[in-house]
């Protein structure tokens, strides 16, 4: 376990997965990932952590964003139509509450 557990258990795991879960998900908006045709197999092997044998080989593109209206008139760009949607989602509710 990279945290440990019981009484030793690291104070920040919790702040550390929540921060891998938002540079992910930061790179797949901005970046297109796909498995490499040339690439070797995956391959997994365990150590102190579970981890590839010759790495995970990607082909890594960057993704082309049109600017977009967020629904108040406003256009922003470099956001994509599914945060333009999230926001009118999100300012819709704080509106009716």
């Amino acid at each position: 376990m990279p945290f440990g557990a019981g009484k030793r258990k690291c104070i920040g795991d919790q702040f550390a997965l929540f921060e891998s879960v938002v540079a992910l998900a930061m790179l797949t908006r901005r970046f297109t990932f796909a498995l490499d045709p040339d690439s070797p197999p995956v391959g997994m092997t365990t150590g102190a952590t579970i981890h590839t044998v010759a790495g995970l080989w990607m082909n890594v593109t960057p993704r082309v964003l049109e600017p977009v209206s967020a629904g108040n008139g406003i256009v922003v760009p470099g956001e994509t139509r599914a945060d333009a949607a999230l926001v009118e989602l999100v300012s819709q509710q704080v509106v009716s509450q």
